[in-house]
């Protein structure tokens, strides 16, 4: 991936969060762990990752990973960026027309 300015990162972040709020936009797939869970266990997760907003401050932060508690037990989102074919990482994740991204839900 390239170096992003400022501005791009302002576009990833809203990008980014719009995906995890809506679970459209890009591909979601859940590890074995979190296919495991009930589906109302599941439904809780889902809802707070749409919800979730402890970001850091840092100007740098795109809003692409967050690491949640709930019920005991611990989970982690991480969206990536890849270019339309998924063979290789984006050039521009700020390029929605040219990024496919994926969300990673896990059971830590």
């Amino acid at each position: 991936m390239t170096k992003v300015n400022n501005k791009d990162i302002h576009i990833i972040r809203q990008l980014n969060d719009q995906f995890r709020a809506t679970f459209r936009g890009g591909e979601v797939v859940k590890t074995i762990g979190v296919e495991h869970l009930t589906p109302s266990e599941y439904k809780k997760l889902k809802n707070s990752i749409q919800s979730y907003n402890s970001f850091s401050n840092d100007n740098q932060d795109d809003h692409s990973f967050g690491h949640i508690f709930l019920e005991n037990q611990e989970f982690y989102f991480k969206i990536d960026y890849y270019c339309q074919k998924k063979l290789k990482f984006s050039d521009n994740p700020a390029d929605d027309k040219n990024t496919n991204r994926v969300m990673t839900i896990a059971k830590g």
